[in-house]
């Protein structure tokens, strides 16, 4: 979905700026997930409406479709079929975890476009999003910087063993699937995740056996595997060793193993120059920062790391509560400065919108306002405004 606040003249739409994030969720999730972003984009907009300006450069608000990819897969659907990196008939074709088909589910709900995928090609994209991590929270600080994204892979690994009564089979006659998928997440944390804890991620976040009943010892195991890490030589050992450790775990425990790859993605690394500009804004050098960091999730972002666009993302931090969880909005003060999004050319003689968009959270009301303000003013609990 985009909307577009035109620039103040008909060129304005060949570089526009883009900003957004997505508005799926997973279960249980927080009420800003995602949605952070796309509110963002559209403060900035009311900002310029309230204070009568148009841009330069038109400036596009985008909510991607099926980011987080837990009924449809891979994930990062929608900004991977607009960047050119998934066919779009692949995408609409996808069959969904209760059998439906994108494709037809979108046209359900009124959400079938006719648009061709890549049909705006901003100069920059821009992504608000609240951390997903306790980096920000740990260190004190407010607000960060993304220079990378991680890279992504996710396995679904399935072992078969031999169902049997778990108070007559010897240990030395089991074929425990159970027992082998144990081992792995294990192996997962130890040895893979020890390899290069400052970096590598590993996590099986889905695990399920069969038949399931405590007295009986598992014939099948089932489980997801996610490994990150911002380096792609150090993801492809990670999945190198798991890939070793399963065909010891087979031979070992005499189990048959398959694997599936469900989603892969390289390490992004974001625009230097795009990042060096949000950190230098006068309006937030006074916030303290997380200079630079990784985000540890692949996310819409990704919009910008095949095309002409550059990407850079900055994000607060959550409450005292992890991120994909329920009830996130931000617990600082009422108002906090979540940067200046982008500073457009001008054309000469051309009025310079001078507005500064702060989102405020208040415990009654889970969505953000928008305080647009002039130059030179200053905002109650914030620094001097000086540019915007």
């Amino acid at each position: 979905i985009f909307g577009v606040l035109h620039a103040d003249h008909p060129q304005g739409m060949a570089q526009p700026l883009m900003m957004g994030s997505h508005i799926d969720t997973v279960r249980n999730a927080g009420a800003l997930d995602g949605c952070y972003g796309v509110l963002a984009g559209l403060a900035v907009v009311r900002a310029y409406r309230q204070a009568g300006l148009r841009p330069a450069r038109a400036i596009v608000v985008a909510a991607f479709t099926n980011e987080e990819g837990v009924r449809y897969q891979p994930d990062m659907m929608g900004s991977l079929v607009y960047a050119g990196g998934m066919d779009v008939q692949a995408a609409l074709h996808t069959v969904g975890t209760d059998g439906t088909r994108l494709g037809d589910e979108l046209a359900r709900i009124g959400y079938a476009g006719d648009m061709a995928p890549g049909a705006i090609v901003p100069r920059e994209y821009i992504e608000l999003h609240i951390e997903q991590g306790p980096v920000l929270e740990a260190e004190g600080k407010l607000i960060g910087v993304v220079e990378s994204l991680q890279g992504i892979s996710w396995q679904k690994v399935t072992i078969t063993g031999v169902a049997n009564h778990a108070g007559t089979t010897p240990t030395r006659l089991r074929h425990d699937a159970g027992y082998a998928a144990a081992a792995c997440v294990a192996f997962l944390r130890e040895q893979v995740v020890g390899a290069a804890p400052e970096t590598t991620l590993a996590t099986v976040g889905s695990l399920r056996l069969e038949p399931d009943l405590i007295n009986v010892i598992p014939r099948k195991a089932t489980f997801t595997v996610d490994l990150r890490d911002p380096g792609e030589q150090r993801l492809q050992t990670a999945e190198s060793r798991l890939a070793d450790f399963l065909a010891t775990l087979a031979e070992r425990e005499g189990v048959t193993v398959e694997t599936e790859q469900l989603v892969r993605f390289e390490p992004v690394v974001f625009d230097t120059a795009l990042a060096d500009r949000i950190q230098s804004t006068p309006t937030m050098t006074n916030w303290p920062w997380v200079p630079r960091c990784c985000w540890m999730w692949c996310k819409t972002a990704c919009v910008g790391s095949d095309r002409p666009p550059i990407a850079s993302v900055f994000f607060i931090p959550p409450p005292r509560r992890p991120h994909h969880v329920v009830s996130e909005p931000p617990r600082h003060a009422r108002r906090l400065p979540c940067g200046v999004v982008g500073h457009h050319e001008h054309r000469a003689g051309a009025p310079k919108p001078r507005v500064v968009v702060f989102l405020a959270w208040h415990p009654s009301q889970r969505h953000a306002a928008v305080r647009p303000a002039r130059c030179g003013c200053a905002l109650p609990g914030g620094p001097p405004v000086s540019q915007g």
